[in-house]
């Protein structure tokens, strides 16, 4: 557990390195300056106020949940597409973000538990 905790820092460490935006912020995770765009993290009156702003287009990421081994989270790719929708949504300027559909097609998972 503890060298998965490792792994899972030094990602982190190398994604911020290779993002010039998040480079600049040091080690926020959170965007500088931006309007909320995730759906799922605002009420219904934030949506339509968001709408009303000129809010007018709706990403729908879609995702697996898929196993790849012992050293990899299942869920990796539904944090990955929230992550990316968000950002896409922040440089659209007129985009929400709806809950990522965490159902993709996959193949050849039989060979791990957790599918």
């Amino acid at each position: 557990m503890k060298l998965s905790l490792v792994r899972v820092a030094f990602a982190l460490s190398s994604l911020t390195a290779a993002s010039p935006t998040l480079a600049a912020q040091g080690n926020s995770a959170t965007l500088p300056h931006t309007v909320p765009v995730m759906m799922e993290r605002l009420t219904t009156a934030e949506i339509r106020d968001a709408i009303h702003t000129g809010k007018t287009i709706v990403l729908i990421p879609s995702a697996s949940t898929e196993a790849t081994g012992p050293a990899i989270a299942l869920g990796k790719h539904l944090v990955r597409a929230q992550y990316i929708a968000e950002h896409i949504a922040q440089e659209l300027g007129n985009a929400l973000v709806a809950p990522v559909m965490p159902f993709a097609p996959t193949t050849d998972e039989s060979r791990f538990p957790g599918r």
